[in-house]
């Protein structure tokens, strides 16, 4: 156990430095200085096996041995999600490295702090050139990759193609990258979409479960599924463990592009006193951008095997209630949000609870509180002059 100078000895490796350890018991979890708390499932101490499990738990290595020891890269970290598991992964003490076919990293900045750029590693590259996703790997000993770069909704409509190349054969590199590898990369995680459903009105009364029929409606969804059944092809040919995400409608600061972008920009046309048109309606299932960087955090640090996929739930909410919970949320706005009456092709609900069972719990941002952050996120950005709104142009 760690002492004054709070570091202990790990057979076969180097002397980690660990600032506080709450020895695990019921509630497996300890305090980790300057970050979240962190669900520890496995904790090395020296001795013949160099570990010590927990009870009730599956062994996963704890993210305060993981991340700061095992270099994991992030693809299309300038985006929204990307942004907010770059700062989950500096919290936990971590120096990622992030690649993006981008030059200007400013959701990076707004969500993870204005220096974030001095505290990563970033390598420019196309996450449609096998070579360079091959090579990123293999010059920066990545053991984990967390794989977001995708195009989303309206690109893949405009070029289909292009958006296979990218979202296909994108997904299809970053699994050879870690088969070159050669056993290197542990994990590899990545963003699906609830996108690989079809309309509410395909299927039974209630939140669609993990198992359900995928029927996706748009190439997009198909892309996703594509990449779904590639994960499981690497797992049953090269064992590869992976797990992918399906979430629906993110929001939360950073999120400016996609169909399910709109609530966002509602959220953000409030605090400028715009009005905005919110596109589409029905009911949707919302969560919250940090609850998605929250459960890709989780399966980078779980040694479960497998072609894992998991459906993410937020909180199911009709478009025109939504509106109204931005009034009330930000009385200015009062009738500067107003949405159109027309469904999108995706569920109305998900039902997560097989994240909940392997990875959890994790109980999802209440609605309310999310709203009420990220009209505070962005009412603190435009006091400092740094609320961009380029996509309301």
């Amino acid at each position: 156990m760690p002492g004054a100078s709070g570091v202990w000895p790990v057979t076969g490796a180097a002397r980690l430095r660990c600032i506080e350890v709450r020895v695990p018991g019921a509630s497996g979890v300890w305090p980790v200085t300057g970050a979240a708390w962190l669900r520890c499932i496995e904790v090395r101490v020296p001795g013949a096996s160099g570990v010590w499990p927990v009870t009730g738990a599956a062994r996963i290595r704890t993210a305060c041995d993981i991340f700061p020891l095992m270099t994991t890269l992030v693809t299309g970290a300038f985006g929204c999600i990307g942004s907010w598991l770059v700062r989950g992964l500096l919290a936990a003490g971590a120096r990622p490295v992030v690649f993006d076919i981008g030059d200007d990293p400013w959701r990076l900045r707004m969500i993870a702090g204005a220096d974030v750029t001095s505290r990563v590693t970033i390598v420019r590259g196309d996450i449609a050139d096998r070579d360079a996703v091959v090579r990123v790997v293999r010059d920066h000993g990545i053991r984990r990759v967390v794989h977001l770069a995708a195009w989303q909704v309206p690109l893949c409509r405009q070029d289909p193609s292009k958006g296979a190349l990218i979202n296909v054969v994108g997904t299809a590199n970053v699994f050879e990258a870690a088969r070159a590898s050669e056993g290197r990369v542990e994990r590899v995680v990545y963003a699906s979409s609830a996108a690989v459903f079809g309309s509410p009105d395909r299927y039974p009364p209630g939140p669609i479960k993990d198992d359900a029929p995928r029927l996706p409606a748009t190439h997009y969804g198909v892309y996703k599924v594509a990449n779904e059944e590639t994960a499981r092809v690497y797992w049953e040919e090269h064992r590869i463990p992976s797990m992918g995400f399906r979430p629906l409608s993110v929001y939360g600061p950073g999120r400016d592009f996609g169909v399910t972008a709109d609530p966002t920009l509602a959220l953000k046309s409030a605090v400028l006193g715009r009005p905005f048109k919110i596109r589409w309606g029905g009911s949707t299932d919302l969560i919250y951008t940090e609850d998605v960087a929250r459960a890709l955090l989780a399966a980078a640090a779980s040694r479960l095997e497998g072609a894992r996929v998991y459906n993410l739930h937020g909180a199911s909410v009709a478009i025109a209630g939504l509106v109204k919970m931005i009034a009330a949320a930000w009385p200015k706005a009062a009738g500067l949000i107003t949405h159109v009456e027309q469904p999108i092709p995706f569920p109305a609900a998900l039902d997560d609870a097989r994240y909940q069972t392997d990875l959890g719990p994790a109980p999802p941002t209440a609605l309310t509180d999310g709203i009420q952050r990220t009209l505070d996120e962005f009412a603190r950005l435009q006091t400092e002059g740094r609320l961009d709104a380029r996509e309301l142009a």
